[in-house]
């Protein structure tokens, strides 16, 4: 009796569900260029992707295909050693579909959208030391039945032999979010005004760079009601901007056979887009990040050992429990990882590689349950790494005519 009694309470207190992943994923892409007499050039390239997600948990199953085709050309003319031309054209065929069933109710979205676009871009030596680039971009879109008109404006200026300071504007329009664009054709183009200032130089196998830039988003899509099947549950009435700095740093002369690097990231941004309430820090910006990376060569083992740390800063989630949106944070994330690069022949390469030695655990804040308790409090569950480290094994092979060509310098 004891027994059935413990029997019966675990299968109450147990619930066993059905989940699948299925992906199917096809990529293809080719490239071509040539000369057109001594002052053309062409260049073209197409590509064709085809990738389908089918999840199913319990009785829901969500099917989702994207479908896209892109052909890009490209013609080169060179007036003179201070002037070159380049200008060309744009298609591209984006189709995605979401199948979303449940034993109550099935939700079907499909749209198919066609962009053609033309740009120009001219390359004016005024002398030796200062180029500028002037160019522009024409776009049209048939879902959307917009078109846009952009600038673009970058100019270099050399400083010494082995150092520059460049600039960059322009502005950069992209399509909304697929998941928008299933329930409605009336949204335009979000956009973004780029403002970026860098420095670089370069001497004895050392590199350094700084750049700081400040991006004014525009015209972002927002879902304005629950109700996201309605296409007038849409707007372009968000905006944004992010501001920031990046540092680097490459040293291949100092350690003998050794060769490293530091990068560091400051980002500040905010938006108000998607179904924000108000202008608020996204929860996949992290305001500080940083990375040292270390290779060494041991000859005699023909080997490349390199060691990666990598650091983010917390990053913000939203609580629903809390009034203030997006206001908790995460833990800090740390990784250690180790990869050894074996020269197994001049064009085959052994490759091994631990993620996260030291077994940092990683948090990436909580999931909430969609409706309260009967209390008014919504539950939640910590979110964490599926496994402390990752192991990976491959080998990678170079294909070239006289297979002596490898990939060991670019292998981290």
């Amino acid at each position: 009796m004891f027994g059935e009694t413990k029997k019966s309470f675990s299968l109450n207190r147990c619930k066993v569900n059905d989940y699948a992943l299925v992906n199917d994923n096809c990529y293809m892409n080719a490239s071509w260029k040539s000369s057109l007499g001594t002052k053309w050039t062409v260049a073209s390239a197409a590509s064709f992707t085809n990738n389908k997600d089918n999840t199913a948990y319990d009785t829901v199953s969500l099917d989702k295909l994207l479908r896209g085709v892109h052909v890009k050309n490209v013609f080169s003319h060179q007036f003179s050693e201070m002037v070159t031309l380049r200008m060309g054209a744009e298609f591209f065929s984006k189709t995605y579909s979401q199948n979303y069933h449940t034993n109550a109710v099935a939700i079907v979205g499909k749209y198919t959208n066609h962009t053609v676009s033309a740009f120009a871009e001219a390359e004016l030596y005024s002398s030796s030391e200062f180029v500028t680039r002037l160019g522009t971009r024409l776009e049209y879109s048939d879902y959307l039945n917009r078109a846009n008109l952009v600038p673009r404006l970058s100019a270099a200026y050399k400083l010494t032999r082995t150092s520059q300071f460049s600039m960059a504007y322009g502005w950069f329009y992209q399509d909304p979010s697929d998941d928008y664009l299933l329930y409605t054709h009336k949204l335009s183009y979000e956009r973004a005004d780029h403002y970026t200032f860098s420095y670089q130089a370069a001497q004895n196998d050392r590199t350094f760079r700084a750049e700081v830039y400040y991006k004014n988003y525009k015209s972002l899509a927002k879902l304005k009601n629950a109700a996201f099947y309605l296409p007038d549950s849409y707007s372009n009435s968000g905006k944004g901007y992010a501001r920031g700095l990046d540092l680097f740093w490459r040293d291949k002369k100092t350690i003998k056979n050794g060769d490293y690097w530091i990068s560091y990231s400051y980002l500040d941004t905010k938006r108000d887009y998607r179904d924000y309430p108000s202008e608020a820090i996204p929860g996949f910006a992290s305001r500080h990040n940083f990375a040292l990376v270390y290779k060494h060569w041991f000859g005699g083992l023909r080997s490349y050992v390199s060691f990666n740390y990598k650091y983010s800063s917390p990053r913000v989630y939203n609580n629903p429990n809390s009034v203030v949106f997006n206001g908790e944070h995460t833990k800090a994330y740390h990784s250690a990882d180790i990869s050894w690069s074996f020269l197994y022949k001049q064009n085959v390469i052994i490759y091994a590689l631990v993620t996260n030695v030291f077994g940092y655990k990683q948090g990436y804040g909580y999931s909430y349950a969609s409706t309260p308790d009967s209390e008014g409090y919504y539950r939640s569950s910590p979110i964490t790494q599926g496994a402390d480290r990752f192991f990976l094994l491959a080998c990678f092979i170079t294909l070239s005519k006289k297979g002596q060509a490898n990939q060991i310098d670019k292998i981290e």
